[in-house]
């Protein structure tokens, strides 16, 4: 099943992520469901492309299109949910080299919530096309096209909310206002870079025009 939806975050790192959402939401059988979660009806120009300038703050707003990705959701509490992003990761990994899929870009995550009782976030990675098989405990969404700001942050996970501070003011400058839920890219792969000062995490706010 193909997912449409414009999603809610609030701030959660890759391996340190605290936030979760059910997966019932995700279904699209129901058209006011759809309409409510802001899902769009037909199957927009995708392009995943990420290439913005790497320059620490903020880049720009721009117009951002629709992007195809593997995305898992669910929730935790706060002792738990480490555990349950990482096993997010590793089941759309397993998922995607089973459905034939390919990645095309970077691990991303979404977050709904700040209830320590049951944190909400969702895991994601961006896929090149619709692969023929559907994934089993995963959905193949879009993520919603629109005029977004693009935030580069270098540093540890665990500092991200200084660059939500950064934005908050910015927006305030600018008279931008947050019109959708935001989303985290993780640029960089602690994998390959040990140096966590150096790890970007590109994040895209959805704004428009208010005070």
């Amino acid at each position: 099943m193909l997912c449409y939806r414009i999603k809610k975050i609030i701030f959660i790192p890759l391996l340190l992520c605290i936030i979760s959402c059910s997966g019932e939401h995700q279904k699209v059988t129901d058209k006011r469901d759809n309409e409510k979660a802001g899902r769009s009806e037909g199957v927009p120009e995708i392009n995943n492309s990420l290439n913005y300038s790497k320059e620490e703050g903020v880049v720009g707003v721009f117009d951002v299109p629709a992007m195809l990705c593997l995305s898992i959701l669910d929730s935790a509490t706060m002792k738990d949910v480490a555990n349950k992003v990482s096993e997010g990761y590793k089941l759309l990994e397993k998922e995607i080299r089973e459905i034939g899929a390919e990645k095309d870009g970077p691990a991303g995550q979404i977050n709904y919530n700040n209830d320590p009782t049951n944190f909400k976030f969702e895991c994601l990675y961006l896929i090149k096309s619709i692969p023929k098989k559907q994934p089993e405990k995963s959905k193949i969404v879009v993520l919603e096209t629109g005029k977004m700001l693009v935030y580069n942050y270098y540093g540890p996970y665990d500092k991200l909310y200084t660059a939500y501070n950064m934005i908050r003011d910015f927006c305030v400058i600018a008279k931008l206002a947050q019109n959708g839920p935001m989303r985290e890219f993780y640029v960089t792969d602690p994998a390959t870079d040990s140096n966590s000062e150096k790890w970007l995490t590109r994040i895209i706010v959805p704004v428009r025009k208010g005070a």
